[in-house]
């Protein structure tokens, strides 16, 4: 379609006229997910649970929520099994960052010498080489594209695809499927660090830092549709 000059606001119009003419409530993005006219008739004619691993049609058509899988990764917690036992143990997870990371820190608060301000080292931190040793090759990125990507994309993607695992769902069997992601994002400070530098500014670091992009690089590694 994008070949013969279709455009979004077309698209979108020939969607909704579309969708009137076969009585059907159609995304008006159809003509971006399928691309063909060919890919188009094949989904028009196929049947609405289509592309849904047959293991979870019936139940999903049933179950208005079910939790089917979880993740985590905490403060004194790599895992499920180790934040319940931090919490049963009522264990204080806060304890003073990495010299390393201090050190990285200093754009936070560039007045920390100032007189009369309170600055301490202590909070909540992950190991920093559960931030650093990212697999990028597994999940498709490049090294160079992996360097700017915000921890927290980073950590997203690990943890997605453990709580895909912990759900007993291949990665794979949700590909082209009407999943949907839904995240919550903290803080811009990986932003704001590689910001200050404008010499190091690439084409990366906008996608990998901007909040618009977190549930985006999920959909777009998994390709889910949803």
């Amino acid at each position: 379609f994008a070949a013969r000059g279709v455009t979004s606001a077309l698209a979108a119009r020939f969607a909704a006229r579309l969708g009137a003419a076969l009585e059907r409530e159609l995304s008006p993005v159809l003509l971006y997910e399928h691309p063909t006219p060919r890919a188009l008739a094949e989904h028009l004619s196929a049947a609405e649970t289509s592309g849904i691993p047959a293991q979870h049609r019936s139940r999903g058509e049933t179950e208005p929520i079910a939790i089917v899988g979880m993740a985590c990764r905490f403060p004194g917690a790599p895992d499920l099994a180790a934040y319940w036992q931090l919490l049963c143990q009522g264990v204080d997870a806060v304890g003073e960052a990495s010299p390393a990371r201090w050190a990285a820190e200093e754009f936070v608060s560039p007045d920390r010498e100032a007189p009369g301000r309170m600055v301490t080292n202590r909070g909540g931190y992950l190991p920093d080489a559960d931030v650093e040793s990212f697999a990028h090759r597994f999940f498709g990125i490049a090294a160079r594209e992996a360097r700017r990507m915000d921890p927290q994309q980073r950590l997203l993607l690990e943890l997605a695809f453990a709580c895909m695992e912990d759900a007993g769902i291949p990665a794979a069997a949700l590909r082209g499927t009407r999943t949907a992601v839904f995240a919550g994002v903290s803080s811009f400070d990986s932003g704001l660090r590689q910001l200050r530098n404008p010499a190091d500014i690439d084409a990366y670091v906008g996608p990998g830092t901007a909040f618009s992009i977190v549930a985006n690089r999920l959909s777009y590694c998994f390709d889910l549709r949803g």
